[in-house]
């Protein structure tokens, strides 16, 4: 189903639209609904109205804090000389890693505040009370078992990305991002923990591949689901990298970034659910269930 934000001009400040085609709306409604977000409360308001088989969102934006300060007074800190050269040396870099050290140098010297919203943003999302009461961490996947299942199930399409992207499942596993994360909290270190051994599976479960954009598109996804420090960098530096070097490429990087984002807003979330207990179930049938589908 398409969804594509358009923003009302003459609404008040702090509030977008999105337009859905719905036909199953038909008429006109009106109802009001608590929307997850990724603000201290926890929830949005929205306003949804049906209108001609087409469903209007009306969503208070819970950005629309920033309204309440002047930006023009806002200080930003001197960064840390080691990130501005680690920065430097990833922009100038077209290799699709090089975010990798410029985003462990981020943990390292990245400002302190900032690095503590990047806590807060993922503490507050919606699954990270029940994640951390159970701290579920699922063993490495025993790949001989994941071919043996019926084509089309999650377990067997996993395995087969693994395979055609000759990837080895406990790479991510052994990030040194688990680390630097434990460094800043058990809490944050063990939410790491599990969005990296859930990152292949993000591939799986959007469709999206192991190209350049098509990682673009994944940790575009990811940030939008829960926002987290390397993802946001790799999603903040490659446009910055293509306007200072490359402007052709702007756009197809801008799309890649867009497509990723709106899923990941569109889709329900994704982090708390246990995937490696739905391996035997159709990968269809949980893209239908989780708004996954493009």
């Amino acid at each position: 189903m398409a969804a594509w934000n358009e923003p009302d001009r003459s609404s008040a400040a702090g509030e977008s639209w999105i337009r859905r085609a719905d036909p199953d709306l038909t008429g006109q409604k009106s109802r009001h609904e608590r929307c997850p977000a990724f603000s201290g409360s926890g929830t949005i308001e929205s306003e949804t109205i049906s209108f001609h088989g087409f469903r209007l969102v009306r969503i208070r934006d819970p950005l629309e804090r920033l309204d309440a300060f002047d930006m023009a007074d806002l200080k930003s800190p001197d960064l840390h000389p080691e990130l501005v050269k680690s920065l430097l040396e990833s922009l100038a870099n077209w290799d699709s890693r090089a975010s990798v050290p410029l985003a462990l140098t981020y943990m390292r010297r990245g400002n302190s505040e900032a690095l503590q919203e990047f806590d807060e943003m993922a503490l507050s999302h919606p699954d990270s009370a029940e994640m951390l009461e159970g701290r579920f961490l699922s063993p490495v996947p025993d790949r001989d078992h994941l071919a043996s299942l019926p084509e089309g199930t999650l377990g067997r399409e996993f395995e087969q990305f693994l395979a055609k992207n000759d990837l080895d499942e406990n790479l991510l596993r052994e990030s040194a991002f688990i680390s630097a994360h434990r460094e800043r909290g058990d809490e944050a270190g063990y939410l790491a923990e599990r969005g990296f051994q859930l990152h292949d599976l993000f591939h799986v479960l959007t469709g999206f591949d192991v190209t350049p954009l098509g990682e673009v598109r994944v940790v575009s996804f990811t940030v939008a689901q829960i926002p987290a420090p390397y993802p946001a960098m790799i999603i903040a530096s490659r446009p910055l990298q293509m306007v200072l070097y490359k402007p052709l490429l702007l756009p197809a990087v801008m799309d890649a970034i867009t497509e990723g984002w709106a899923l990941g807003r569109r889709a329900k979330n994704l982090m708390g659910v246990h995937w490696e207990e739905y391996w035997e179930y159709p990968l269809g049938d949980l893209r239908r269930e989780y708004n996954l589908e493009r």
